[in-house]
């Protein structure tokens, strides 16, 4: 078939002349024109668009693939956000000491001093592990105990980390190697920061570590500032000299849920301080301080507190003993919540 409009040959069932774009109608005589170049121009690029290749479908292999990607990169970016940024910030500077000793006698103690420990506000926690351990191989390390204590500075700033060695299971003539992991919080910084201390000892020590594990400061200001007491009327003021070397406990009260025992400190210049230690449940121990004056009359220690408050003391020069009533206090060297606890065994 030809094109009327043009002459040439259109295909047998092309409706539109490839040549000069004239409507080829079978059915008149009439060429029906158009715009020549646009309906040309139309007719090619639909061909041409409809003889494009289709994209290829994503395959599933391809998309296992995908899916395995986001799940890693989700991983590692929970990995920096939860786990990751207390090694990218940077960690405060402290310093430690360590070692082994016997506080209150007869307990002996793993510890670690905290030096310049003004600058730390809480513990987070504190684990004791086997061998030498660092940030690196801890998820691996053997876990000894998590059953830590700790004391503080007379201004109550944090003063000694320690352990108790008879809870260790530990054979008295070995050698150990131990790391405390510690975490810390400081003041002024909500975040929480992780170091170690590795310390090396023997299974059984006897060496003296009162003063290392308690802060005695406060005692030796007092002791530089009193004068000799000399208000007894009866009997030489050397019969109680041994009232000021220690630390007096009452009896522990026990009444529900709540424990409480005093402990008192009397100088040598008619003054004393008694430390209250109350603890509800399983709350922390609230601890609190009053002081006051005493005299001795014979064998009756009298106290007065600064708001009024009096009690009575009987005194036993010849065995060196304090009684309040029927109950003798106990003799302790150091102040402390520590001390409250034995008392409870706690």
């Amino acid at each position: 078939m030809k094109c009327k409009n043009c002459g040439a040959g259109v295909e047998k069932d092309s409706s539109i002349c490839t040549n000069c774009g004239a409507v080829v109608n079978k059915d008149s005589d009439y060429v029906l024109l158009t715009n020549q170049d646009n309906v040309f121009q139309d007719v090619y690029s639909n061909r041409d668009n409809n003889r494009k290749r289709k994209p290829k479908p994503i395959t599933r292999a391809m998309l296992v693939l995908i899916s395995l990607a986001v799940i890693i990169g989700s991983g590692v970016a929970s990995y920096f956000v939860f786990y990751g940024i207390e090694s990218m910030r940077d960690k405060p500077e402290l310093s430690f000491t360590s070692g082994t000793g016997v506080i209150n006698d007869d307990e002996q103690v793993l510890y670690v001093g905290i030096d310049d420990s003004s600058v730390v506000e809480f513990i987070q926690g504190v684990n004791l592990y086997d061998g030498e351990v660092n940030e690196k191989n801890v998820k691996k390390a053997q876990l000894i105990s998590s059953d830590y204590e700790y004391s503080q500075n007379v201004e109550k700033t944090f003063r000694c980390i320690f352990f108790d060695m008879d809870k260790l299971n530990l054979d008295e003539k070995a050698d150990y190697t131990y790391t405390f992991e510690m975490k810390y919080s400081f003041v002024g910084d909500d975040n929480w920061y992780t170091y170690y201390q590795t310390v090396n000892f023997k299974g059984s020590t006897n060496t003296d570590a009162s003063d290392i594990i308690f802060d005695h400061s406060l005692d030796q200001k007092l002791e530089e500032t009193t004068t000799p007491y000399e208000s007894e009327e009866n009997g030489d003021v050397s019969d109680v000299a041994y009232l000021y070397d220690s630390y007096w406990y009452t009896k522990p009260y026990t009444a529900d849920d709540t424990r409480s025992i005093s402990a008192f400190k009397f100088t040598s210049d008619g003054k004393f301080t008694s430390t209250d230690y109350v603890k509800v449940g399983d709350e922390s121990w609230e601890v609190s301080t009053n002081s006051g004056e005493f005299s001795i009359d014979g064998n009756t220690l009298k106290i007065k507190t600064a708001d009024g408050e009096e009690d009575e003391f009987t005194l036993d020069k010849k065995n060196k003993t304090i009684s309040q009533g029927s109950n003798k206090l106990t003799s302790r060297k150091y102040n402390s919540t520590k001390n409250a606890e034995d008392f409870f065994g706690i």
